[in-house]
C-alpha cells in the first residue's frame, strides 16, 4: 500500500528499501482496442530481463495502467506520482523501465523527473503500428529524437533496445541512426 499507485509484482523476491538495491518500476505496454474497447494489460507478465536484475537485488514495482487510463499522460502520472511514493518509502536509487509503450512511459518519465538512477526502454513506441510507417511516421521520429534530447538529469543513465520486424517502429533505420547521436552523451 505504501508504494500506490504502484502494486509490487508478487513473482519476484522482495526486500524493502534498506536492503534492495533500489527499485525498478515495469511499465506494460498498451493494449489493442477490441470492439472499441482497449483490453486490459496488468496482469501481462514482467519481461525476463527484469529477472536478472530482481535476483541481482532489486524490488520490482508495476505502474499498471487500467484500460481507461492507458494513455500517455494518465500513464506519466501514474509513473511520476509512484517514483515520488518509492522515494517516500525510502529507495533511494529507481529505475523506469518498460516494453513498448511502457518504454516511451519511462522515456518521458526522464525528462520531468530528477535523479534517476536508469531508464531501459525495450522497443519504445506510442504511435501505433504499421501505419506508424506511413501516416504518422515523422512525428513519431521527431517526438522520439525529443523524448531522448529531454533527459532531465545527466546522471540517468538510459538503455534503449529496439528489435528487428518491428511492426511499431516507424523507422528502425532512422531511429538506430538517432539512439547513435544521442549515445555520445555520456550515460547514454
Amino acid at each position: 500500500a505504501e508504494a500506490a499507485p504502484l502494486v509490487r509484482d508478487p513473482t519476484f523476491p522482495f526486500r524493502g528499501p534498506k536492503v534492495a538495491a533500489g527499485a525498478i518500476i515495469w511499465g506494460h505496454g498498451r493494449a489493442a482496442l477490441v470492439d472499441g474497447k482497449r483490453e486490459d494489460r496488468r496482469s501481462a507478465p514482467t519481461a525476463p530481463l527484469m529477472r536478472a536484475l530482481a535476483f541481482a537485488g532489486w524490488d520490482l514495482f508495476r505502474a499498471d495502467r487500467a484500460p481507461d487510463k492507458d494513455n500517455n499522460a494518465d500513464g506519466l502520472a501514474l509513473t511520476i506520482d509512484g517514483v515520488e511514493s518509492l522515494r517516500a518509502m525510502g529507495y533511494g536509487r529507481i529505475v523506469l523501465a518498460g516494453q513498448s509503450a511502457g518504454g516511451w512511459l519511462a522515456l518521458s518519465a526522464m525528462g520531468q523527473v530528477e535523479g534517476l538512477h536508469a531508464v531501459i526502454a525495450l522497443a519504445p513506441a506510442s504511435h501505433g503500428n504499421r501505419t506508424v510507417r506511413t501516416a504518422r511516421r515523422e512525428l513519431a521520429l521527431r517526438e522520439f529524437d525529443a523524448l531522448l534530447k529531454a533527459r532531465r538529469d545527466p546522471a540517468t543513465r538510459v538503455v534503449v533496445a529496439l528489435f528487428a520486424d518491428d511492426d511499431y517502429d516507424p523507422d528502425p533505420v532512422a531511429r538506430a541512426r538517432l539512439l547513435r547521436a544521442a549515445a555520445n552523451e555520456p550515460g547514454m
